[in-house]
């Protein structure tokens, strides 16, 4: 769009060769404010955003976002009235989550989360009593996860190449769900993973 909020149309053929360009007068209702996208079209939906002084999204069509004093996302409010409530720690990290539904009562997700020196997650207290943990490498790279209350109800053991990413994740309670993962070592695009249950690999 140029400046002044004028309108440039260009029209082109089936071979998508140029045939006319079109100037068009400035719209007053023009679905940009302040170089920010307000709305979007499509199907002849409507879709809007919306954005706080400080340029922070708070509207993302039917998502409204409710943001704290520092900037994170406090409150994700879904079509239906559905609430997911967050609260963050001294760092701004997420710490727990708890959805709302209209007419039921308040449900925790997770109840308490803590993290590593250097930021990566180590442990979810969960809402239904489980216990998430995330166990790294000296680098930091992924070794293993587990869920667990009392008994262990997940084990994935993680193998990473030299540069961190998964080569097989090895489900310790369940040998059959294990899965490998290979990768093209110029563009180090995931080119095949053995998935579950010994099916046949598949190329990305």
């Amino acid at each position: 769009m140029p400046p002044r909020g004028n309108v440039i149309e260009y029209c082109y053929d089936p071979a998508r060769r140029l045939t006319t360009i079109e100037r068009k007068p400035a719209d007053p209702l023009v679905p940009f404010s302040k170089g920010r996208l307000t709305k979007i079209t499509r199907n002849g939906h409507e879709i809007a955003y919306g954005w706080d002084r400080w340029g922070r999204m708070e509207q993302d069509g039917e998502l409204l976002y409710r943001l704290d004093a520092n900037g994170n996302r406090g409150e994700i409010e879904y079509p239906g009235g559905v609430i997911a409530r967050y609260e963050h720690d001294y760092a701004d990290r997420e710490a727990t989550l708890e959805v709302e539904v209209p007419g039921e009562p308040v449900q925790a997700v997770v109840s308490a989360a803590s993290y590593l020196p250097a930021g990566p997650l180590e442990q979810l207290s969960l809402g239904n009593g489980l216990i998430e943990t995330h166990l790294y490498d000296a680098r930091y790279y992924p070794d293993r996860i587990t869920v667990a209350a009392g008994p262990t109800l997940l084990n994935w053991d993680y193998t990473v190449d030299p540069v961190g990413n998964p080569t097989a994740i090895t489900d310790v309670l369940a040998p059959g769900q294990s899965r490998a993962y290979g990768y093209q070592d110029f563009q180090y695009y995931l080119t095949a993973r053995q998935r579950p249950m010994g099916q046949p690999k598949l190329d990305v």
